[in-house]
């Protein structure tokens, strides 16, 4: 709730943020200034030292029906995906917005149980793959 009353921010892994309030498209000089305002009352070190660290891992695979793949795992939306998480990690299966690939992107508490998720989230895709392929 209190990130709804002041949060304004979109970020992905390639390293893209994006600020609503600001522009829709990224914005790296924004981007620079905004985290120079935040390190003039912050020390973002100590920030970033007392936040937990997850292992995050990361599958592209390149194919020809995206959206016939996220249909057979049950995506309405392709690119928002499926998304499914237990209280020690998740994943995401979702179609990139702009290649012809579909995209697992899993995080975990531990490195062990960041494997096992992208295990699940491949044997999941393959299994949609499958069924696509031969249906």
């Amino acid at each position: 709730e209190e990130l709804l009353s002041w949060g304004d921010f979109g970020g992905e892994a390639s390293g893209s943020w994006i600020f609503p309030g600001h522009s829709y498209c990224p914005d790296g000089i924004y981007a620079a200034a905004l985290l120079c305002e935040i390190a003039s009352e912050w020390s973002i070190a100590d920030e970033l030292d007392g936040m937990p660290r997850y292992p995050l891992l990361r599958e592209s695979y390149r194919v020809s029906s995206s959206r016939e793949i996220m249909a057979a795992m049950g995506a309405d939306d392709p690119t928002r995906g499926i998304r499914f998480s237990d209280d020690d990690g998740w994943y995401l299966i979702r179609a990139s917005g702009t290649e012809p690939k579909i995209r697992i992107t899993v995080e975990g508490k531990t490195p062990a149980k960041a494997k096992d998720m992208l295990d699940a989230g491949r044997a999941t895709f393959e299994r949609a793959r499958r069924a696509v392929n031969t249906g």
